[in-house]
């Protein structure tokens, strides 16, 4: 008989992702006090680093919505067809590399979590849209395995970037690796790109750090496990 996926995720212990330095973008949507709401649209998500970097869109037809739970808690829903956020002040990440977890669950499809707009980096799904990752740092793909989450199901997605290399995870698990790079990052789309490819799914917390972190990630996944009710290793 298998573990139960119960005791694969840590009680909660009262982290704080602010302990751990350099972080750059904090969007939580089970704090209901950062998110602004048009009706039971979503307006703007606001950045709980204290960096300023918050999302927003002012167009009503293309705000995610805010209506759908995981774990008791409220997460930000994108409908794959006109829903779109823009960062409000561009998240710069430089070349020393940076660490990116997401909290996400994917309806399949090739679609973008996060871009900077042009050739900048992107984190998105595999383009054939079958459960994998992909990294884009502007010029080379690192490319998940197929199959590394299910769709329709939560997963803490991992991406861990530096000039050593470029490392892929899923719950924990690595699923891609390759070179790595030094090309800086700009963040400026959450849910999609300037040129579409908008992601079908749902959003519960977005964490972006200015460096590529090691064992701290352990920390960050299990927290971020045990919060949103996601088995992690």
């Amino acid at each position: 008989m298998g573990m139960s996926p119960r005791l694969l995720r840590p009680r909660a212990t009262g982290f704080n992702p602010k302990s751990i330095s350099g972080l750059a973008l904090w969007l939580d949507s089970s704090d209901a006090s950062t998110v602004l709401l048009n009706g039971s649209a979503v307006s703007r998500w606001n950045d709980k680093s204290g960096n300023g970097k918050d999302f927003a869109q002012g167009t009503g037809n293309n705000q995610p919505s805010y209506s759908n739970t995981q774990n008791g808690k409220n997460v930000v829903t994108f409908d794959g067809s006109n829903d779109l956020m823009t960062s409000v002040s561009t998240v710069a990440l430089g070349t020393g590399g940076y660490t990116v977890f997401v909290v996400g669950l994917h309806a399949g499809g090739f679609h973008i979590m996060l871009e900077g707009g042009g050739l900048n980096p992107y984190l998105s799904s595999r383009p054939s849209g079958d459960g994998g990752l992909v990294h884009y740092d502007g010029a080379t793909d690192v490319i998940g395995s197929a199959g590394s989450y299910s769709l329709n199901t939560w997963f803490v997605a991992e991406f861990v970037i530096s000039a050593a290399s470029r490392i892929l995870s899923v719950n924990g698990t690595q699923i891609g690796s390759g070179a790595g790079t030094s090309r800086a990052a700009n963040i400026s789309y959450l849910g999609g790109s300037g040129a579409g490819f908008l992601w079908s799914g749902r959003f519960a917390e977005v964490l972006i750090y200015g460096s590529a972190l090691s064992a701290q990630r352990s920390s960050i996944r299990r927290y971020l496990g045990s919060k949103w009710g996601v088995a992690v290793t």
